[in-house]
This record gives C-alpha cells, structure tokens and sequence, in this order.
C-alpha cells in the first residue's frame, strides 16, 4: 500500500485494487513527509504549519486517536529508526536535526546546517542523509549521532525535495526539483545517475524506494518508476485533486523473526555445557541479518527484532551468597563505623574484600588497606576507624569461592559534618584614600575549615579576593581578616569572607568599606565664550574633591582634527596651574577657535571638565574713538566678564571669580586681572551665566550664554 500526504489530508491507496480512502483531514497544515514503526504500528507525520509531530496507529478502527509526539518548529522531513528506536526530523528554517526516543522523550539537537528539507535513513550503515536548500544546496550526510557531517552530494542550483533508501539494493533515490529529475547513487557517492527526467519541473516532493520501485510525486499525480528490468520510464498510478507532498510504501507482507525454542528450562551441574535449540521463522521480503542472545533469543530483520520466551537454567552449586543488614549508614565526621556482611557458601569461600564506588569509579578494600578492620573470611564487616568525607560512596561485600564470585546489594555510607561558621566587623568608618585597613574575620568548623577568600562587590560586580592578591595581606586559615595595605577608591563596596571545608563553604554577612578621595573633580562655569581678534581672554576652571592633592593642571584644545596640549609653559598663555587652573589667552587669534578641556592630576588619576568652545571673530573689535578725543593718550575702554555665582554662594563659600579685562588703546596691550580659586565644592548656579563684551561707550554689546 502507499500512503499519500498534502495539505491537510493522509491517504491510503490499495495497490492491488487501485481503491483510494481518506485516513485522516482536517489537519490544519501542509504535511511534508510520512513514517511508518512497524514494531509499534505508528504511522508518524510532521504538521509545519502547527509545529508539532503527531502518531497514530494503524492499521487501526480508531485513526483518528492522535498522540502528539513532539513540538517542533517547521518540520519537514521524518525518519525512523527501527533498531535503536529513534525518531529523527528536521527543522527547515531554523536548519535544526533533532533526534527522539519514538515516544518524544529524550529529545536531542544533533546537528545544525543549511535550511534543511528532506530526510531519510541508512539503519544498516548507520547513516543520515538530508537535503540543504539555502546558499549552498546539497544532500548531506552524517552518523546517527550527528557525528562526521559532510556534503555527500553537490547538487549546484537544485533543489532536492525528497530522499529514500532502498535498503535492498543499497542505493539512494532523491527528486530534483527544478529540473524534474529522478537521480540515484551508491553508498559511496562514486556512481550517481539520472533515473528518470520526464517527471514535471517545479512539482515532484515525495519519494519512497522498496525493492527496486521507485514512488514519487508529481504535482496532484502519484507515479511508479520500476528499476528493475530495465524500465526506467514512470507510469501514472493514481491521480489526485490536490497536490500530493508526502508518499510512503509500506509492505503489508512485512513481519519481525518468529524465534522458537524447544524448552525453556534446563538443569545441568556447575562447569558443564549447556546447548539450546531455537529456530527463525520470518518473510522472504525480509529475511534474518543478526542472530543474538541477551538472557532470550532474539533475531533481527529489516523490518524489526524478534524475541523467543525466556530460558530459565538451573545451575546445581553456586557460588557464595553474600548478605548485608542495614542498606543505609550515617556517622558523625571522624567516627567509628562498621558495615556488616555475613556470607554463606558451599563450597567455602576462599578470599573476601570490598568495592567502594565514589563517581562511577571503583575501588577495591581489603584487610590491608590502611585505616580499615576486618574484611577477611572471618570477618568479613567492613570497618572504618575514623570516618571522613573521603568514606563517603556506595560499598558491597564480594565473596569468591572455587566455583565463582558473590556479591552483596549496595549499602550507602554518609559521613555527616557542619559547614564553616564565619563571623566578620560591622560596617568600617570611612577610609581615607592611602589608608591601610584591616577587616575583621573569625572562622569555626567541624572538620576546620581548609580554604579562606573574601568577596567583593561593588555595582553588581564581583571579585574575589584570596591570599597574595596584590595590596593584601592575610586570608588565611590561621588569620582569616583581610589588610589592604594602601587603600584606593577603587577599594569601596561589600564584603564577605568565606571558609571552606570537605562539606562545603560558609560565609559572613556583608560590610560596607567606603574609600574617601579620588579622581580631581574638573568644572568649567561657562562651556562658550566669544572673543574678538587681539583681545585677551581668560576660560574659568574650579577644582574639587581634591584628595590627594593635585599636582598638575594642563588644557587640550581639539580643532580640525587635531588635538593640542596647553601648560603654563606655553607661549602666550597664563594660568594653567595649581593654583590657578583657568586658562588665559593673550591677544586672542581666529586660529584659536576650538574647543577647550581642562585636566587636573593627582595620584589617582586624572580629571577633566566637559569642553569649552571658544570663538575668536575679527568682526568682534574695539570701537574706533572719535575726533574729539583723538589725542588724549590714556583714554580706556573696558570689557568685564563677570562669573557671579550669587550672594547666597558668596556667603556660603566666600568664593566667586572675576575677571577685568582693560584694554589701553595708547598702549596696544591687552592686559587680564583674574581670580581663581580651586574650591572644595562647585556652586551649580554659577553654570551658564552670560558673558558681555564691552566697547566704549554707546558700542554694540554681544551677549553668550
């Protein structure tokens, strides 16, 4: 029979009687591709619209029972395999290969690659075969595991829509769908040829192959293509209203090993041989490839495994029985413990000893281990002198006498302990950047405690601290408390210190250290200033927050690119000190204009204002005088810039700075009085106040804020 695939519909087709029915409609999704699990009886399909896989059984009187599988985000291709009982399937955009148990548990991304399309399986080599559609369009294969992924085939601009096995044969069918070409290859990819080219461009998807029948789709049409005998041309089969996406043969004929056996209970002595008889019985489509015992028979086929009734054998004499009592013990850290074990045995036991298994890895006890009592054949309680975290793991006792080795059940053995208690100062008085500061810590614990570190955090970041961490001293076991030897700003936040021992790790509560001092606070009260050639301007700088004291100041000007640095040492300039931070240009010039920063250092760091633009106009010049006062020689015009932070902030900080700026016009020099101050705090109200240029009396005034 075939079963058929499109848009929200499943159907079966009768071959032999050539009879069509609906199986399932109304599902709400283009369904791509189709699998069959014939141990189980699932029919299993993808719904790419409603990202999810669904199963149901057939044949059944009730189809209609789905089970959801799995979740999936636009399947498309399906695949089963029946040996290891894996649902395999594809997740076309996202380019995702996820692996299954058959019922959807354990659920496994095994792979990513290109947008990935059509699927299909190779059980017996145990390879996967899948086809790419985005930039690079392939048929690519790897292990089951998603291991050894490789392109197996370059398929150039085509697009390949579907992909089969024909296990029978051993060749790989696939549908090219651009040019409307039926192809196939060997498992090694060296022989490939075109099988069929008459097939529709644009239309063809689904493919199964079975025993040299080649099925397919071509738009709403399901074609045959026989490859045996030679004919290779496809015949109409059956013809469908709607486009047909997903096709499956399945062999109803298909059958698991019948495994018979001639008894199911043997007797024979200890050392004799012991010989069953079992017989195979199963389909000529699907003959026996693997014979294999685990505790019945089973036999394998293509179509799934086989299994007999249980054998049961009885041996006459037996190796040592082993018992243990209690299956859980618990005892205090450094205790004494003894597990019992009690052994009988016929013939006697001959060599007694113990398994520990700690993580998956196993160790062997005997009567000379050190620290440990017992364990022989007279003894054979296991016990341990003085417990420790190292004790701690699943024991059994083990017994061997001349006919073989006994083992007990586990028992469980837990070494109970406490976790460090740590204790640690309240919160510190402020530092002064420089300091040296010590934290207290007091630590306790039964085991003691083996390891000591301190944590900080400060604006959601962590450090951590342990001994011989640079500007530190202490941390350790025998003096837990932390000294930072030279206390810096960046030495604020919480606290912890922790303890560690074989049990785990305790900490303390938090304490707040705050370290005063810092990078130089840089102000400029005014960020524009405007100037005209050949006068002398002055650009107000305050610094504060200064601890450690400053012992540099400098001013960069940025223009055109280009970055200059200024000191008080540059021609032209004054200012730019300590003491007096702003910075005063003499006979202002165009080539000037630019936006000014100022700097301040000290053994922090370094601290800048936000920039000054300043501007330097021809157009803003002095007012030529008039006739009448043409030779008197000491004549002044006068511009005054004035920062006047109030008289609440004089009051308050008995600061303010000024600036008097005289122009001689007998002279031809431009002369600046300034006063600055580097404060402990700036007046914010003193930001953004104007700056008035003057000329002589009744002569424009210019005004920036």
């Amino acid at each position: 029979m075939i079963i058929l695939t499109g848009y929200n519909y499943i159907k079966v087709i009768n071959l032999d009687t050539g009879d069509a029915s609906y199986l399932l409609t109304d599902l709400q999704s283009d369904i791509y591709s189709i699998e069959y699990d014939y141990k189980n009886m699932y029919i299993y399909f993808p719904r790419f619209d409603k990202n999810d896989i669904l199963r149901f059984r057939y044949p059944s009187e009730k189809v209609s029972n789905l089970e959801t599988v799995t979740v999936a985000d636009k399947p498309t291709g399906l695949a089963i395999d029946p040996v290891n009982n894996h649902l395999y399937w594809t997740e076309q955009f996202k380019g995702n290969l996820y692996r299954s148990n058959l019922d959807g548990s354990k659920k496994t991304l095994i792979l990513q690659d290109d947008i990935i399309f059509a699927l299909t399986i190779d059980f017996k080599e145990r390879w996967l075969y899948y086809s790419t559609l985005g930039t690079n369009k392939t048929i690519s294969r790897s292990r089951l595991d998603g291991s050894e992924k490789h392109t197996f085939i370059d398929v150039k601009l085509e697009k390949v829509t579907g992909i089969s096995i024909d296990y029978n044969s051993g060749q790989l069918y696939w549908m090219e769908n651009v040019e409307g070409v039926l192809k196939s290859t060997d498992s090694n990819g060296t022989y490939m040829m075109k099988v069929s080219s008459t097939l529709t461009p644009g239309a063809s998807m689904g493919i199964s192959a079975y025993d040299g029948d080649i099925y397919c789709s071509n738009d709403m049409q399901l074609l045959q293509v026989k490859i045996s005998g030679g004919l290779r041309r496809p015949f109409v089969i059956y013809s469908e209203t709607d486009t047909i996406h997903g096709v499956l043969y399945i062999n109803e004929k298909g059958q698991y090993p019948v495994v018979n056996t001639n008894s199911n209970h043997y007797v024979v002595d200890y050392g004799s041989s012991l010989t069953t008889d079992c017989s195979f019985q199963t389909s000529e489509w699907n003959p026996v490839r693997e014979i294999y015992w685990q505790f019945n028979n089973s036999g394998v086929n293509d179509i799934g495994t086989g299994q007999s009734t249980p054998i049961y054998a009885t041996i006459t004499g037996d190796v040592p029985m082993v018992f243990v009592g209690v299956r859980n013990y618990s005892i205090g850290y450094g205790e004494e413990i003894t597990l019992l074990c009690n052994i009988s045995s016929d013939p006697p036991a001959n060599n007694v000893y113990w398994e520990k298994v700690v993580h998956g890895t196993k160790h062997i006890l005997n009567n000379w281990t050190v620290g440990i009592q017992g364990v022989s054949v007279d003894t054979p309680s296991l016990t341990i002198m003085e417990s420790t975290t190292a004790d701690i793991g699943t024991y059994r006792c083990v017994a061997i006498n001349d006919i073989g080795t006994g083992f007990s059940e586990f028992i469980k053995l837990d070494v109970i302990g406490e976790l460090p208690t740590v204790t640690i100062a309240d919160d510190l008085p402020e530092i002064k950047y420089g300091e040296k500061v010590r934290i207290f810590c007091a630590i306790s614990g039964n085991p003691p405690p083996t390891k000591v570190y301190w944590e900080k955090i400060y604006n959601g970041i962590s450090k951590v601290i342990s001994n011989g961490t640079s500007g530190t001293d202490g941390i350790t076991v025998d003096n837990p408390s932390m000294t930072l030897l030279h206390a810096t700003d960046s030495d604020s936040g919480l606290y912890k210190c922790f303890a560690v021992n074989v049990f785990g790790m305790g900490y303390s509560s938090s304490t707040k250290l705050t370290v005063i001092g810092g990078l130089p606070k840089v102000v400029v009260p005014s960020i524009t200033h405007l100037t005209g050639t050949g006068y002398t301007i002055a650009l107000p700088c305050v610094i504060s927050n200064a601890f450690p004291v400053v012992t540099k100041v400098y001013w960069q000007r940025y223009t055109h690119g280009s970055t200059t640095i200024i000191s008080s040492r540059s021609i032209g300039i004054e200012g730019v000190t300590v003491e007096n931070p702003s910075l005063i240009i003499e006979k202002a010039k165009e080539k000037l204009s630019g936006e000014y920063t100022c700097f301040a250092v000290n053994s922090v760091g370094t601290g800048s204002s936000l920039p000054v633009q300043l501007t330097v106009q021809a157009r803003v010049t002095q007012q030529a005088p008039s006739n009448e006062n043409a030779g008197k020689v000491d004549h002044t015009n006068t511009i005054v810039i004035g920062i006047i932070s109030g008289i609440g902030a004089v009051a308050a900080f008995g600061t303010f700075v000024f600036v008097i700026w005289k122009y001689r016009r007998r002279s031809g020099k431009n002369k600046m009085v300034t006063a600055n101050n580097i404060i402990p705090e700036q007046n914010e109200s003193s930001n953004n106040l104007p700056i008035t240029l003057r000329h002589s009396a009744g002569s424009q005034a210019e005004t920036e804020h």
